[in-house]
């Protein structure tokens, strides 16, 4: 599979959180397909509105739409209250929060979500498996720490690890709003918030 262009931003995230800025440990198609691993498909799922209130004026503005997760890939679709397709004026795929030019009283979501964090721990399990077999070297004065490698890899996992579940956690739903709830988000595909 093609890098795609719409993961650039995710594939700089996930570098970064790999310290790896020259590409030195992984490939771009090998990013990609860390992130391909912990994505989920939203497929037309409702988004929920920022009302916005400007001073002078009583009525609520309904521009501002907020998805209750973030980390998107770019490329996400919409859909208003009469199932039109609507382009947003501004983006923060980060925060999963769009704005529209003109007011709606629905909008619908479809595109890719990510846990970056997951896939973060999966490059980090592939870099362990590297190092797993490492050992410390003493000749004479000279002394070579690899375990500490190791130890680091170890301890890197574990706080992406609880990053990625809190990630997941956020998606939570209360399934007495909604029938169809985050618990979802952990599966390749889901519909709803």
């Amino acid at each position: 599979m093609p890098v795609r262009a719409s993961t650039s931003d995710l594939r700089a995230k996930l570098r970064q959180l790999l310290n790896d800025p020259d590409g030195v440990e992984f490939s771009e198609l090998q990013l990609q397909d860390f992130l391909d691993d912990t994505r989920a498909t939203v497929t037309q799922a409702p988004i929920e509105v920022v009302l916005e209130r400007q001073a002078g004026d009583s009525s609520d503005r309904r521009r501002k739409w907020r998805a209750r997760c973030g980390v998107w890939e770019s490329g996400v679709t919409f859909k208003d209250e009469d199932y039109a397709a609507i382009t947003p004026s501004t983006s923060d795929l980060w925060l999963g929060q769009w704005e529209f030019a003109t007011d709606h009283e629905a909008v619908f979501a479809t595109g890719l979500v990510h846990n970056v964090y997951g896939a973060a721990v999966e490059a980090l399990k592939v870099l362990l498996a590297r190092v797993a077999q490492d050992f410390d070297v003493k000749v004479g004065e000279l002394t070579v720490d690899l375990s500490q490698q190791h130890k680091g890899l170890l301890a890197l996992i574990e706080q992406y690890r609880q990053a990625s579940a809190a990630w997941v956690g956020r998606q939570v739903y209360d399934p007495t709003n909604s029938p169809v709830g985050y618990a979802e988000m952990v599966l390749p595909e889901w519909t709803g918030f």
